[in-house]
């Protein structure tokens, strides 16, 4: 697990900057590097929380299905975006998470993409951007631990290294040749 960053140095030397970042309004403490991976818990199901942009990182969703989130629920404001490709892409990213957890996904976004994605990743009961609308869905639970949420990018991990050790191999012979 990576450490939490440490502003406090970089905000004493732009304090000027304070009144300006008050008035964008947002966040009382400023951006930071979630510690803890709660789960909401009830009878019907246990379900991960990830927030808006946390939900385009793959090893980070893994984390609450190692603590056993049967379900991920993604709550995101997507009215940023304005009608671009961003909101979309946004919007496919949670499929792969469907994907690589074997998680059924809710996504509920204001101005953007709400809904249902299965644990292969179908999208079902889309809304419209900007369209107000209500779904009403039932998620498959799952407790299946994948070989994604096990290990992580693995097969991208070992393709990296591969790459590095044949470009080694190559500055190598072109040294010696």
């Amino acid at each position: 697990m990576y450490p939490a960053p440490n502003f406090s140095r970089l905000k004493s030397y732009f304090f000027f900057l304070q009144p300006l970042v008050d008035q964008l309004g947002g966040t009382t403490y400023g951006y930071r590097v979630r510690t803890k991976f709660a789960l909401f818990t009830s009878d019907a199901a246990v379900v991960a929380p990830p927030i808006c942009y946390e939900s385009i990182f793959g090893e980070f969703i893994t984390r609450f299905v190692q603590k056993g989130a049967e379900v991920i629920f993604i709550m995101t404001n997507d009215g940023w975006w304005d009608n671009t490709a961003g909101h979309r892409q946004h919007a496919d990213y949670a499929r792969l998470r469907a994907i690589e957890t074997r998680r059924s996904v809710i996504r509920s976004a204001n101005m953007g993409t709400c809904c249902i994605i299965n644990q292969r990743g179908d999208i079902g009961q889309k809304t419209v951007y900007g369209e107000a609308a209500a779904i009403n869905v039932k998620a498959k639970k799952n407790k299946i631990i994948t070989f994604y949420v096990k290990w992580g990018d693995f097969v991208g991990r070992i393709s990296l290294f591969l790459t590095l050790l044949l470009l080694a191999r190559a500055l190598v012979f072109k040294w010696q040749g």
